[in-house]
């Protein structure tokens, strides 16, 4: 085959691979999904899975000229069931968002009141759990409970919650986005509640109130 006429084709099949590695550095944590089982089994183990929800596809993704903080996603984590009706097994997932660079607006044309109130939904630095995902995984399993009542029934369902994480790391205003049972969607927001300070997020240097989103799935087995 003309030499000429390959060059052009192989050029296009380098850049394509170099797009795929560029878009495996592109993920950004944007969301976090609880999967809760109950299992009856004492004696069984289950590994935890790792749910993706991918938001973009290839297609829809063209060269952003900047992108927020990422945060590694987390490892698998096999957690023992325990026979107190805890859950056995929990899973983040992280819902991977192409975000551009939002307009600056000068502080002088904000009011001072307004810069501390405003809740933002997209930072550049996301807050973060003490000790990382796999510290939150280990925290809301030993502490989120399946419901008897849903559990007797065999409600399953995902309660979707979301709150707002304070400057000072505390948690505030969570509320159920689209719930399930009221039985399971007093225990997402009890658990979210109860959860200790986070590292606040960031945007533009400042520390920010930020509005989080968390899935939380509970399903029998």
């Amino acid at each position: 085959m003309n030499k000429r006429l390959m060059r052009p084709y192989s050029k296009r099949i380098n850049r394509g691979g170099k797009t795929g590695i560029a878009l495996l550095g592109l993920l950004v944590l944007a969301g976090i999904v609880l999967v809760v089982y109950y299992v009856k089994s004492s004696a069984r183990h289950d590994e935890v899975e790792l749910w993706k929800e991918d938001f973009y596809t290839e297609e829809d993704i063209y060269e952003p000229p900047r992108l927020y903080h990422t945060t590694p996603q987390p490892e698998a984590i096999t957690v023992e069931e325990r026979p107190d009706g805890r859950s056995s097994s929990v899973g983040l997932s992280s819902q991977n968002r192409y975000i551009d660079e939002p307009p600056r607006r000068p502080l002088s044309s904000v009011a001072l009141d307004e810069v501390d109130s405003h809740v933002f939904e997209v930072v550049e630095v996301w807050p973060e759990f003490p000790g990382g995902q796999a510290a939150l995984m280990r925290y809301l399993n030993h502490h989120i409970q399946y419901p008897p009542i849903a559990r007797e029934n065999a409600i399953e369902g995902r309660v979707i919650c979301k709150f707002i994480i304070e400057k000072d790391g505390s948690i505030s205003d969570v509320q159920v986005v689209r719930g399930v049972e009221p039985s399971l969607d007093r225990e997402a927001v009890r658990v979210i509640e109860s959860m200790p300070r986070w590292i606040p997020g960031q945007h533009h240097t400042e520390i920010v109130r930020v509005r989080f989103t968390m899935p939380v799935i509970f399903r029998l087995s």
